[in-house]
């Protein structure tokens, strides 16, 4: 009724590698909204930071406000770098999702080292 792809990835922001828990796909079916399982399905993928070196999830959405009600902090505008061929991110907003022990998000553009999610 709900789901959510979650994988590692790594990005470079600002010349800085990081790697990230990236979020893409949340979707919940029409019958099923209204019941906090799109809440939940992002919350379970975000219950994986703090593992394996993954101390924060980067992902770009059209619906900011759904991801601000559970926490998630929009990113300030910069650019999205892409290699040639890549797809593009679609949303236009940015979002990131930290632990405590993660690093301040430094400055700089995105370089997504690959397609957009």
């Amino acid at each position: 009724l709900a789901a959510a792809r979650s994988f590692r990835r790594e990005v470079d922001v600002g010349g800085r590698p990081i790697i990230v828990l990236a979020l893409a796909h949340v979707a919940t079916s029409p019958a099923a909204r209204g019941r906090g399982l799109g809440a939940a399905v992002v919350r379970s993928a975000w219950a994986r930071l703090g593992r394996d070196g993954v101390e924060e999830c980067v992902f770009c959405t059209g619906v900011p406000d759904f991801y601000a009600k559970l926490g998630a902090l929009k990113l300030a505008a910069r650019d999205v770098v892409y290699p040639a061929g890549a797809k593009r991110f679609v949303d236009p907003s940015l979002f990131r999702v930290a632990t405590a022990a993660a690093a301040d998000w430094p400055d700089g553009a995105l370089d997504v080292r690959g397609d957009g999610w």
